[in-house]
Protein backbone atom coordinates (compact mmCIF):
# COMPACT_ATOMS: atom_id res chain seq x y z
CA UNK A 1 0.00 0.00 0.00
CA UNK A 2 1.44 3.34 -1.05
CA UNK A 3 1.56 6.62 0.81
CA UNK A 4 -1.42 7.97 -1.13
CA UNK A 5 -3.68 5.06 -0.11
CA UNK A 6 -2.50 5.29 3.49
CA UNK A 7 -3.35 8.99 3.60
CA UNK A 8 -6.83 8.32 2.20
CA UNK A 9 -7.51 5.63 4.81
CA UNK A 10 -6.20 7.87 7.61
CA UNK A 11 -8.34 10.77 6.35
CA UNK A 12 -11.45 8.54 6.25
CA UNK A 13 -10.83 7.33 9.82
CA UNK A 14 -10.38 10.91 11.06
CA UNK A 15 -13.58 12.02 9.31
CA UNK A 16 -15.55 9.14 10.85
CA UNK A 17 -14.20 9.93 14.32
CA UNK A 18 -15.08 13.61 13.82
CA UNK A 19 -18.62 12.77 12.70
CA UNK A 20 -18.96 10.51 15.75
CA UNK A 21 -17.92 13.37 18.03
CA UNK A 22 -20.42 15.76 16.44
CA UNK A 23 -23.23 13.20 16.71
CA UNK A 24 -22.43 12.68 20.40
CA UNK A 25 -22.34 16.39 21.22
CA UNK A 26 -25.27 17.61 19.12
CA UNK A 27 -27.70 14.68 19.04
CA UNK A 28 -26.48 12.60 22.03
CA UNK A 29 -25.88 9.64 19.72
CA UNK A 30 -22.94 7.55 20.91
CA UNK A 31 -21.48 6.24 17.67
CA UNK A 32 -18.57 4.51 19.36
CA UNK A 33 -20.33 2.96 22.35
CA UNK A 34 -20.05 -0.75 23.13
CA UNK A 35 -23.53 -1.53 21.84
CA UNK A 36 -23.01 0.03 18.42
CA UNK A 37 -19.29 -0.73 18.09
CA UNK A 38 -19.60 -4.45 17.39
CA UNK A 39 -22.24 -3.65 14.77
CA UNK A 40 -19.68 -1.46 13.05
CA UNK A 41 -17.32 -4.46 13.10
CA UNK A 42 -19.85 -6.61 11.24
CA UNK A 43 -20.49 -3.77 8.79
CA UNK A 44 -16.74 -3.30 8.28
CA UNK A 45 -16.31 -7.02 7.60
CA UNK A 46 -19.04 -6.89 4.96
CA UNK A 47 -17.58 -3.79 3.35
CA UNK A 48 -14.18 -5.50 3.33
CA UNK A 49 -15.61 -8.43 1.34
CA UNK A 50 -17.25 -5.99 -1.07
CA UNK A 51 -13.99 -4.04 -1.41
CA UNK A 52 -12.07 -7.27 -2.05
CA UNK A 53 -14.22 -8.06 -5.07
CA UNK A 54 -14.46 -4.59 -6.54
CA UNK A 55 -10.71 -3.99 -6.38
CA UNK A 56 -9.74 -7.29 -8.05
CA UNK A 57 -12.87 -8.20 -10.06
CA UNK A 58 -12.12 -11.85 -9.37
CA UNK A 59 -14.20 -14.43 -7.57
CA UNK A 60 -17.70 -12.86 -7.42
CA UNK A 61 -18.74 -15.51 -4.88
CA UNK A 62 -17.19 -13.30 -2.18
CA UNK A 63 -20.07 -10.86 -2.76
CA UNK A 64 -22.54 -13.23 -1.07
CA UNK A 65 -20.98 -13.05 2.43
CA UNK A 66 -20.18 -9.40 1.71
CA UNK A 67 -23.84 -8.61 1.09
CA UNK A 68 -24.96 -10.59 4.13
CA UNK A 69 -22.49 -8.97 6.55
CA UNK A 70 -23.04 -5.48 5.12
CA UNK A 71 -26.82 -5.58 5.42
CA UNK A 72 -26.88 -7.31 8.82
CA UNK A 73 -24.23 -4.91 10.15
CA UNK A 74 -26.09 -1.89 8.81
CA UNK A 75 -29.43 -3.04 10.24
CA UNK A 76 -27.86 -3.87 13.61
CA UNK A 77 -26.02 -0.57 13.76
CA UNK A 78 -29.14 1.45 12.89
CA UNK A 79 -31.20 -0.48 15.42
CA UNK A 80 -28.64 0.18 18.17
CA UNK A 81 -28.27 3.80 17.09
CA UNK A 82 -32.01 4.45 17.08
CA UNK A 83 -32.68 2.60 20.32
CA UNK A 84 -34.52 -0.37 18.87
CA UNK A 85 -37.11 1.76 17.12
CA UNK A 86 -36.13 0.65 13.65
CA UNK A 87 -37.06 -3.02 13.16
CA UNK A 88 -36.15 -6.52 14.15
CA UNK A 89 -33.13 -8.39 12.84
CA UNK A 90 -35.24 -10.99 11.05
CA UNK A 91 -35.56 -9.21 7.68
CA UNK A 92 -31.90 -8.18 7.80
CA UNK A 93 -30.72 -11.74 7.26
CA UNK A 94 -33.12 -12.29 4.41
CA UNK A 95 -32.24 -9.00 2.76
CA UNK A 96 -28.54 -9.72 3.21
CA UNK A 97 -28.79 -13.09 1.48
CA UNK A 98 -30.97 -11.56 -1.26
CA UNK A 99 -28.45 -8.75 -1.83
CA UNK A 100 -25.51 -11.15 -1.85
CA UNK A 101 -27.17 -13.50 -4.34
CA UNK A 102 -28.26 -10.58 -6.53
CA UNK A 103 -24.70 -9.26 -6.57
CA UNK A 104 -23.51 -12.75 -7.52
CA UNK A 105 -26.04 -12.76 -10.37
CA UNK A 106 -25.19 -9.23 -11.52
CA UNK A 107 -21.39 -9.48 -11.40
CA UNK A 108 -21.09 -13.23 -11.91
CA UNK A 109 -22.29 -15.57 -14.63
CA UNK A 110 -25.81 -14.09 -14.85
CA UNK A 111 -27.46 -17.40 -13.99
CA UNK A 112 -31.16 -16.52 -14.06
CA UNK A 113 -31.99 -19.22 -11.52
CA UNK A 114 -30.33 -17.07 -8.84
CA UNK A 115 -33.17 -14.56 -9.24
CA UNK A 116 -35.73 -17.05 -7.87
CA UNK A 117 -34.37 -17.14 -4.29
CA UNK A 118 -33.59 -13.40 -4.55
CA UNK A 119 -37.24 -12.66 -5.34
CA UNK A 120 -38.59 -14.98 -2.65
CA UNK A 121 -36.27 -13.58 0.04
CA UNK A 122 -36.91 -9.99 -1.03
CA UNK A 123 -40.70 -10.37 -0.94
CA UNK A 124 -40.56 -12.17 2.41
CA UNK A 125 -38.26 -9.54 3.95
CA UNK A 126 -40.30 -6.62 2.62
CA UNK A 127 -43.44 -8.26 3.99
CA UNK A 128 -41.84 -8.59 7.43
CA UNK A 129 -40.47 -5.05 7.34
CA UNK A 130 -43.83 -3.61 6.30
CA UNK A 131 -45.46 -5.00 9.43
CA UNK A 132 -42.74 -3.38 11.54
CA UNK A 133 -42.90 0.03 9.88
CA UNK A 134 -46.64 0.46 9.54
CA UNK A 135 -49.02 -1.47 11.75
CA UNK A 136 -51.91 -0.99 9.31
CA UNK A 137 -49.75 -2.06 6.38
CA UNK A 138 -49.60 -5.79 6.97
CA UNK A 139 -48.75 -8.84 4.92
CA UNK A 140 -52.23 -9.45 3.55
CA UNK A 141 -52.31 -5.93 2.16
CA UNK A 142 -48.91 -6.45 0.50
CA UNK A 143 -50.01 -9.73 -1.05
CA UNK A 144 -53.28 -8.17 -2.23
CA UNK A 145 -51.44 -5.27 -3.87
CA UNK A 146 -48.98 -7.73 -5.40
CA UNK A 147 -51.75 -9.86 -6.87
CA UNK A 148 -53.44 -6.78 -8.33
CA UNK A 149 -50.12 -5.65 -9.85
CA UNK A 150 -49.50 -9.08 -11.39
CA UNK A 151 -53.03 -9.12 -12.82
CA UNK A 152 -52.61 -5.66 -14.36
CA UNK A 153 -49.25 -6.70 -15.80
CA UNK A 154 -50.78 -9.83 -17.37
CA UNK A 155 -53.61 -7.80 -18.91
CA UNK A 156 -51.23 -5.15 -20.24
CA UNK A 157 -48.86 -7.78 -21.59
CA UNK A 158 -51.73 -9.60 -23.34
CA UNK A 159 -52.63 -6.47 -25.31
CA UNK A 160 -49.06 -6.11 -26.61
CA UNK A 161 -48.93 -9.67 -27.98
Amino acid sequence: MGKKETNIILAAILIIIGIGGILKQVFNINLFGYISFWDLGILALGLYFEWQYFTTRRSPGILVPGGIFTVVGLFSFLEALLGGLFFTHFPAGELGVALGLFQLYWFGSRNKFLLIPVGILLISALDEMSTNFFRWFNGSLVWSIGLIAIGIYLIANRKRN
